[in-house]
């Protein structure tokens, strides 16, 4: 049976917990003291980085579909509209971040089927919802789930369940922003105290001293005339006689603050799988040093672990909406380009060994083809008094 084909009968037996009950991280209190939730963790530089870069790159890359493998592949003419234009609301590049965010801050993207293909019955439109508007009821693990969007039951046919990181027996994917709520808790509560420090008064910034004795009264308006005279201005204060003005210089290091925010962010970039240097923060342990040679291959690291860990599992959600016999996925060659140098090498490597057409390797640098660049170049002959 098909994966959207109509399905009849009853439903789950058993007793059906409450629909108005979310199975997603709503908020989890940390030991930092910081409520971690989905959009708090958000507000931090290394979540939010980690998260658009996976997803700027996944949906910036080419999609194709084709029928076959191998030597009998070919590519569609016309993809299924669920490829080319899935949502009526924002674009398939839009779409396909909604997608890697979800799945990055949820642990999984729910979508809900708005339209079928009147020809083959297959999803023509599909719109992804936010997984705290889901709820599943699934009384055993053996049960097919039921899933209610805002309170409403959406037959399974119209449901498209794409999970991250997934437990046995369960039907929900784990949130990375659950499991690590005390890392994201301490980054947001190290944060916090970084802005009292220096912006709200988590330490006098100077102390103002007299020479003369003076009350409480007359320290909270010598206080208060200080502060609007030098307010929004760079100019020099002048103090009234007896008054010194003493600035206290504390130096952020000695308190470990920028060392525990390096680490965090650090530890966040690991959670995500994605190298700390690609979001700004300094790698540590073994990758400490870095070198081109292994920053080159640390990216192609990335590519194949977190990239192809999203990029995977949207391939198979998307075959599973189009005609039988045709696959869809995503194109590579756009984030695997090395630089210049080492790509002409490889398509001259590529030439020369006659599995590489000068046309096709034009194509690859978006060149237009050449006169003759359809055919592999005739080996030289060889020099006078060589070996043949």
């Amino acid at each position: 049976m098909s994966l959207f084909a109509k399905q009849t009968g009853a439903g789950p037996t058993g007793a059906a917990r409450s629909i108005t009950s979310v199975p997603w991280l709503a908020s989890v209190e940390s030991n930092s003291g910081e409520r971690v939730t989905p959009s708090s963790a958000m507000q931090l530089a290394a979540v939010w980085r980690s998260i658009t870069l996976v997803a700027e790159l996944l949906s910036s890359m080419p999609v194709d579909t084709y029928r076959g493998s191998g030597r009998n592949k070919v590519e569609v003419s016309t993809p299924p509209n669920i490829v080319t234009k899935p949502s009526l609301r924002v674009t398939r590049r839009e779409w396909v971040y909604q997608y890697v965010v979800s799945m990055m801050l949820r642990g999984q993207a729910i979508g809900v089927v708005l339209a079928f293909n009147e020809t083959s019955g297959l999803p023509d439109v599909v719109e992804w919802v936010n997984p705290t508007c889901v709820s599943i009821v699934c009384p055993t693990s053996f049960d097919l789930p039921e899933y209610y969007v805002n309170g409403a039951r959406v037959d399974r046919d119209r449901i498209i369940h794409v999970r991250n990181v997934l437990m046995p027996g369960c039907i929900e994917g784990l949130s990375p922003i659950e499991y690590h709520a005390e890392t994201i808790g301490l980054g947001l509560a190290a944060h916090k105290f970084g802005a009292q420090w220096f912006g709200q008064g988590a330490h006098p910034s100077a102390i103002l001293s007299s020479d003369q004795r003076i009350d409480e009264k007359q320290a909270e308006s010598m206080k208060k005339r200080f502060v609007a005279s030098i307010r929004k201005r760079r100019e020099p204060a002048v103090l009234g006689s007896g008054i010194t003005y003493t600035p206290i210089q504390i130096n952020p290091e000695e308190s470990q603050f920028l060392q525990t925010m390096g680490m965090n962010a650090a530890e966040i970039a690991m959670i995500f799988g994605v190298p700390p240097e690609q979001i700004g923060v300094a790698p540590i342990g073994d990758g400490a040093s870095l070198t081109y040679a292994n920053r080159e291959q640390r990216w192609q690291d990335f590519i194949a672990t977190c990239l192809a860990h999203y990029a995977v599992r949207l391939e198979d959600a998307w075959g599973a909406m189009t005609p039988r016999g045709q696959a869809v996925k995503l194109n590579f060659d756009a984030v695997l380009r090395g630089d210049t140098l080492s790509r002409y090498q490889a398509h001259q490597i590529g030439i020369a060994g006659h599995f590489l057409l000068p046309n096709e390797a034009r194509e690859l640098e978006d060149r237009p083809p050449v006169k003759g660049g359809d055919e592999f170049p005739k080996s030289d002959p060889p020099a006078q008094g060589a070996p043949a």
